[in-house]
């Protein structure tokens, strides 16, 4: 199995794999790809691309990523996203628990009205003819079946859907605006970009986001990055990758 590991920055990757605090600090930027060094020992073949922050960023790597995978004849055989990621609720997703992404929404593509975007109220679609139907402002994921893992680890990554923004949102306003038109429990910047590349190459995609902040405006006891940082570090070895 070979696995391409996307993470938005330098300290998601440092969190998920500790052994990269090794490598040579001159050359880790906050966009770099590269094959994971066997000494490191991972179960898998895997390839690590650091996107840098937003869908910009996550579109612009995975591209030249996928490329350099194909040039290079690399039978790749899944892509992952792991990273951070705030939550609506933070009851129902507490500080430092897991979730998989099932579904990628981009609230800010189709016809803007004064008030709200409206997707499909505009005529074209970002691609009309995908596998999944005309992609618009959604798109589905994979599940975590390639990974064959016994139904009790399954249980620590419910699914949730999750919006992809370019700017995080930072008011009570927009958080119930962002709730009421799309239901999704999570917000990131870059799951909607990495997987509609991976989609566009015919490369199954699975997400994984650890909570780390509740969306919106925040007291202090309603964000704790380093405990969702320590919890990165046990995802791989959990899914089997290490």
């Amino acid at each position: 199995m070979t696995i391409l590991l996307c993470v938005p920055t330098p300290e998601e990757m440092f969190a998920l794999i500790p052994q990269t605090r090794e490598l040579n600090q001159d050359r880790i930027t906050d966009q770099m790809f590269f094959n994971l060094p066997e000494r490191f020992k991972s179960k898998v073949s895997l390839h690590v691309l650091v996107t840098g922050v937003g869908p910009i960023n996550a579109a612009l790597t995975i591209g030249q990523a996928l490329q350099k995978l194909f040039d290079t004849h690399t039978d790749l055989t899944h892509v992952l996203i792991a990273g951070l990621a705030g939550a609506h609720n933070l009851e129902t997703h507490p500080l430092g628990s897991f979730c998989l992404v099932t579904e990628e929404i981009w609230p800010e593509y189709g016809l803007h009205d004064g008030h709200e975007v409206v997707a499909n109220a505009f005529k074209w679609p970002q691609w009309a003819q995908s596998p999944q139907g005309p992609i618009y402002d959604r798109l589905k994921l994979d599940d975590l079946s390639a990974f064959n893992l016994k139904p009790h680890v399954l249980e620590q990554f419910p699914p949730v859907s999750s919006l992809t923004v370019a700017g995080v949102t930072a008011s009570f306003m927009r958080v119930q605006n962002m709730w009421d038109r799309y239901h999704a429990p999570l917000e990131n910047m870059e799951g909607f970009a990495i997987a509609y590349g991976c989609l566009r190459q015919k490369i199954p995609c699975t997400e994984i986001r650890c909570i780390s902040n509740k969306i919106g405006p925040r007291q202090s006891h309603e964000k704790d990055f380093d405990l969702a940082y320590e919890r990165l570090g046990t995802l791989l070895p959990t899914l089997n990758l290490f």
